[in-house]
């Protein structure tokens, strides 16, 4: 068992009745900022579909004599290699940095207990949709 001294508190008086203020020091730990973290997306949106059909039908993938003699390993790095460079191609990778979003639904529901847990859910659901409304009509 670690010993920890007990800390020295101080009297304050306030002035206000036989009110005091109590003042001692807690040794608190301040949590680390929060990590910033690298994120690699492909903007899908601006994939056009019968560009990657026509690539897909000039691609090894669609040339049966190029895998006829392959084995499953071997087949499956192609076909990982090769949708990689269509996909490279077509819609590029992009990356950027963020913070982590705080889980706070997840904090909320546990500190709920589990018969109330719905009411706090519903209520968090309604305040999205609410949020997403305003943003439609302009109010945000």
């Amino acid at each position: 068992m670690c010993y920890v001294p007990a800390p020295v508190v101080e009297v304050v008086d306030t002035g206000l009745s036989d009110h005091f203020l109590l003042l001692w020091p807690l040794p608190t730990v301040r949590p680390p900022p929060p990590a910033v973290e690298t994120v690699v997306r492909r903007p899908w949106r601006s994939l056009d579909i019968d560009q990657l059909r026509s690539a897909l039908a000039a691609s090894p993938l669609c040339q049966p004599d190029c895998w006829q003699n392959i084995d499953v390993n071997a087949l499956a790095l192609l076909y990982d290699s090769e949708l990689t460079t269509l996909l490279d191609r077509l819609v590029p990778a992009k990356s950027f940095q963020r913070r982590p979003r705080r889980r706070i639904r997840t904090l909320m529901l546990n500190a709920v207990p589990p018969s109330g847990r719905h009411v706090v859910w519903n209520a968090l659901k309604e305040t999205r949709s609410s949020r997403r409304r305003s943003r439609r009509q302009g109010f945000a």
